[in-house]
């Protein structure tokens, strides 16, 4: 099928002149009559058969969307059916991510009859309620293709984020964003206007879907729909309370201000001011649940929420206006790992052998990846991960403020795990484990970050996997000033549950173990409380190689 750009800036079908395909209403009636719901297969096909017809009929739009309201019940029907078969299971195959796809194309044919209205509509100002109306089904369907590409950890449809930001600058161009909508398809969802309906899709993008488990993301889909009504969306000038912003002339999520030091041509700043304050109730009520006399102000999709998922998302919307501990300047050179993949590739290295650095590093070397490869494609990707050469602007007990000498800023995100080379007194240096709580571009062609200590005990270790692959991991145990009190393994934030039993591999030897407590979920990896079911594995301290192998 071929698509054009229309004339509200949204890409649309190419209507065929085919004077033989029209459709009525009677025909989509008794069409519905006849299909074999209990035949999955057949059922999908013929409503693709009939999305494409009714693509190519040249009715009247308020016939259209008629026979589309007639149509998409059963389109969802058919969609949720499917969905059944696939979401009981905790593992990918062939033939879920066919099913997925076959979802993803019948609810993507659903979205262009809706702009397909929206195109005819806009010639016709006076009929406004409908537009509206159409509008608000419209952003409820591309809600439902971005979520349902998040269950599945995939990046939503190409333009679905700009068609999805365009269709909101309708409503908000007519000021009917903030109308109730009669529309009857809202059944599905809770929002009866159109702004706080794209506030609800902002808030779950600002989440970091991509690293929760389907079942914890059905959970915060919910949650979140107490929350959106407290999101302020703001057309002024940034300032400090800016931590997020959009940019609605791209095909782009929301992301954070200090990631872009351009205003872009139609900026949208966040303000999550009043949705922190109510997670920080929240965390304080399950925290002391006993001390409260009543859970009224709390609804129950909140109250399921677990506090490490309260805790991720405060780390990820708090903006802190002031530094939480004294800092001194200590100007001076850091070497610098991104990313699990890397932090385990050089302490190994230190291990092992010499560590040898470059004298500079461009953009296009550094391996930022936050996951492993699977074993099968690790053969094809032979490069190894290389260092940041960065500056140090200042230290505090708990971590450091880091300058890097570059204005992109690539994988380098709140949450990301880092590894730290510092040097001792006695001219040896020492790996530090780290996690970045904070980045920002300036307008200077440098990047600074912020990141948090969390141990200077590391050791490198695979995760035995039944299938003879390994995921890296890192096994940590704390020191004076680290967050946790007990042994920790830093793993991917996929795969792994509490009571997991698994085997860690360090220098050809197996450590059997348990996972007891998930004590913190970053936007990238997960910390869990460990217990080793035989013998202990015994961390070096830490991993130090001679300052003068890194010169070579």
């Amino acid at each position: 099928m071929k698509y054009e750009k229309g004339k509200l800036g949204l890409i649309i079908p190419s209507r065929v002149d085919n004077t033989y395909n029209i459709l009525s209403v009677q025909d989509v009636r008794e069409w519905r009559t006849r299909l074999p719901l209990n035949h999955l297969k057949e059922s999908i096909k013929s409503c693709h058969e009939i999305l494409i017809v009714l693509h190519n009929s040249h009715v009247a739009p308020l016939e259209r969307l008629e026979m589309l309201e007639i149509i998409q019940p059963t389109v969802n029907f058919l969609c949720e059916s499917i969905l059944k078969l696939y979401r009981k299971n905790p593992i990918f195959n062939k033939k879920i991510i066919e099913m997925h796809r076959i979802i993803l194309s019948l609810h993507l044919e659903v979205f262009n009859e809706y702009k397909l209205i929206l195109e005819d509509l806009n010639t016709n100002l006076s009929k406004k309620e409908t537009l509206m109306e159409v509008v608000h089904a419209s952003i409820q369907q591309s809600c439902r293709i971005i979520f349902l590409s998040f269950e599945i950890y995939r990046h939503p449809p190409s333009y679905i984020w700009l068609e999805t930001h365009r269709l909101y600058s309708i409503a908000r161009a007519q000021e009917a964003h903030y109308d109730e909508s009669t529309e009857k398809n809202t059944y599905q969802s809770i929002f009866k206007n159109i702004s706080n309906l794209y506030k609800h899709l902002v808030l779950l993008s600002l989440t970091n879907p991509l690293r929760y488990h389907r079942q914890d993301l059905i959970k915060l889909y919910y949650a979140l729909e107490n929350w959106a009504p407290l999101l302020k969306l703001s057309f002024n000038k940034q300032s400090k309370n800016h931590l997020f912003k959009i940019d609605l002339e791209k095909d782009a999520p929301p992301h954070y201000c200090a990631l872009d030091a351009s205003e872009g041509s139609a900026p949208c700043y966040i303000e999550l001011d009043k949705i922190v304050e109510r997670l920080e109730f929240l965390i304080d009520y399950k925290e002391n649940a006993s001390a409260h006399t009543n859970n009224i102000i709390f609804t129950a999709q909140e109250l399921s929420l677990s506090k490490t998922t309260l805790d991720v998302l405060l780390h990820i919307w708090q903006n802190f206006s002031q530094r939480q501990e004294v800092r001194v300047r200590m100007p001076g050179a850091l070497t610098v790992a991104v990313g699990l993949h890397a932090i385990h590739s050089f302490i190994e290295t230190a291990n092992s052998s010499q560590l040898n650095m470059p004298d500079e590093i461009s953009v296009e070397e550094i391996n930022l990846d936050a996951f492993p490869l699977p074993q099968s494609l690790a053969e094809n990707f032979k490069e190894t991960p290389t260092l940041l050469n960065c500056s140090m602007v200042d230290k505090s007990d708990s971590g450091y403020c880091i300058k890097w000498a570059q204005n992109k800023a690539g994988q380098l995100q709140v949450g990301e795990l880092v590894g730290i080379l510092e040097q001792n007194e006695n001219h040896a240096s020492t790996w530090q484990i780290a996690i970045i709580r904070w980045v920002q571009i300036t307008d200077f062609d440098y990047i600074l970050f912020g990141v948090e200590v969390l141990s200077r005990k590391a050791t490198a270790v695979e995760i035995l996997i039944r299938d003879q692959s390994s995921l890296d991991a890192l096994f940590i145990t704390p020191d004076a000033n680290s967050p946790y009190n007990t042994q920790v393994l830093i793993t991917p934030t996929l795969r792994f549950k509490a009571a997991d039993q698994l085997q860690l591999k360090s220098e050809d030897t197996l450590y059997p173990c348990q996972l007891n407590l998930n004590l913190g979920l970053s936007p990238c990896y997960a910390f869990w409380e460990i217990d080793f079911l035989e013998q202990s594995l015994i961390p070096k301290i830490n991993n130090e190689i001679n300052q003068s192998s890194t010169n070579n």
